[in-house]
């Protein structure tokens, strides 16, 4: 049987220090040289608020779909080329937990 659970994310409430630029530089370095996971939702991430995630019976995510904070749905995977970011980690999740 699946389950599902709600990962909320943190939002940016400070600005970006020195380490923050050279981070985001490195960053758009590294966009230019590997292949992008999620081509069509990258952009979106920042904005998410919460990711609702199935969980399959041995508790690796099956789907996700993520929400910004008045609930529209920004992205989605596995779509076309986009992997996802909850579907792309290594190990299962425990609902209970």
């Amino acid at each position: 049987m699946n389950s599902y659970i709600i990962i909320s994310t943190q939002t940016k409430t400070s600005k970006e220090g020195e380490s923050g630029c050279l981070l985001s530089l490195a960053a758009g370095i590294l966009r230019k040289v590997l292949p992008a996971a999620n081509p069509d939702f990258d952009h979106l991430f920042g904005r998410v608020a919460s990711f609702h995630v199935e969980l399959g019976g041995d508790g690796f995510p099956q789907r996700e779909v993520g929400l910004d904070a008045t609930g529209r749905v920004l992205t989605i995977a596995p779509w076309r080329d986009n992997l996802g970011l909850i579907l792309d980690t290594e190990g299962a999740f425990d609902p209970s937990d």
